[in-house]
């Protein structure tokens, strides 16, 4: 199993920072070519599942996801399924 881990500095509050983190919807604002979406739970807890679309004109990948960790505001952590 492989891991990514990213670290950004943002001068922003952290609580502020984690809602726009894990705003799943508007993550399409920030990753070009992608919309997210919340395909089941409230997006926001362990067990939640989400689906990205990376592509253009409905061709693409789809990457469904599920939150295994979740401790705001400091992590979430998702395996790709």
């Amino acid at each position: 199993m492989s891991e990514l881990v990213a670290s950004v500095e943002v001068a922003a509050p952290v609580g502020t920072t984690w809602l726009a983190l894990t705003d799943w919807e508007r993550q399409r604002e920030w990753i070009p070519a992608t919309t997210v979406r919340v395909v089941s739970g409230n997006g926001r807890s362990v067990g939640s599942r989400l689906e990205a679309f990376t592509g253009v004109g409905g061709i693409g990948v789809t990457d469904t996801m599920e939150i295994v960790n979740w401790e705001p505001p400091v992590r979430c952590t998702v395996r790709h399924l």
